[in-house]
């Protein structure tokens, strides 16, 4: 099961192996097609690249490239592997769901701040949900029948 490079996979019966995805600074990816829904264009202009601020234990920013469309004449953004347009790394994201699933609380799991990176209840709230929608997806397979954060059982 994959949730944003987040993968968990099933090593045997009761034992369930999490690989949480790296910042690779070096590793931005060009842009194929425009991502707009109305806009079919194929070709971009490397606009300018921008410091982007992150929650993450290695960075504390990153750089994102942006580029224009040269057919609609928008925007957007291109981050590194392992970096979405949240704020939050998708390595400390899975952290924090790593430790909710071990049984922390979320006020518990907030305080990464050991780590050096502050999260609140809420954002671990929010990466919980956001597997636990991915795991109600029936097109996922190897996915959890029951989601229980003392008891989690894979199938």
């Amino acid at each position: 099961m994959q949730n944003h490079g987040i993968i968990l996979r099933q090593v045997n019966e009761m034992r369930l192996q999490l690989i949480l995805p790296r910042v690779e600074l070096d590793k931005i990816t060009p842009p194929a097609h425009c991502p707009y829904a109305d806009c079919p264009g194929k070709h971009f202009r490397l606009r300018q690249e921008v410091e982007k601020p992150l929650r993450d234990t290695m960075y504390p920013q990153v750089t994102a490239r942006r580029y224009d469309c040269l057919r609609c004449h928008r925007t957007f953004r291109r981050c590194p592997a392992g970096v979405t347009q949240a704020h939050t790394s998708l390595q400390v994201k899975g952290l924090a769901v790593m430790l909710y699933l071990l049984g922390l609380s979320y006020g518990a799991v907030s305080l990464l701040e050991a780590l050096g990176v502050y999260l609140c209840k809420s954002r671990v709230y929010d990466a919980v949900q956001a597997l636990w929608n991915v795991c109600l997806d029936s097109s996922a397979k190897g996915c959890w029948r029951t989601f229980e954060p003392r008891l989690s059982v894979a199938t």
